[in-house]
Order: C-alpha cells, then sequence, then structure tokens
C-alpha cells in the first residue's frame, strides 16, 4: 500500500509546520488539535475544513 503510506506522508506535510506554528502560540490546543487530527485520520476522514478526504 505505497499510495495510503505517501498521502500520510503528505498529510504529515501538511499538518506538522502549521501545528509547529500553533502550538508555538497555544501549546494546549495545539495539543488537542494534532490529537484530533491523527484520531480523525484512522477513523478514516480528515477534515478541518474538508481540504482532505479519505474514503
Amino acid at each position: 500500500m505505497p499510495n495510503s503510506r505517501s498521502h500520510h506522508m503528505a498529510v504529515n506535510n501538511m499538518l506538522v509546520p502549521f501545528l509547529s506554528r500553533v502550538t508555538t502560540k497555544t501549546p494546549l490546543f495545539g495539543i488537542i488539535w494534532s490529537f484530533h487530527a491523527y484520531m480523525s485520520f484512522w477513523c478514516g476522514e480528515i477534515s478541518r475544513e474538508g481540504i482532505i478526504q479519505v474514503p
């Protein structure tokens, strides 16, 4: 499953810089948001604003 792996890496490449910027300002929010994002990813849908949808 190279596709799902590369998709996961693409998601990380988008999330990590954003999260690191957010966490420097509001650590608690960043932790909660990253946890929520990963739980959503494992449940099969990442969507903060519906940018990424995994079937």
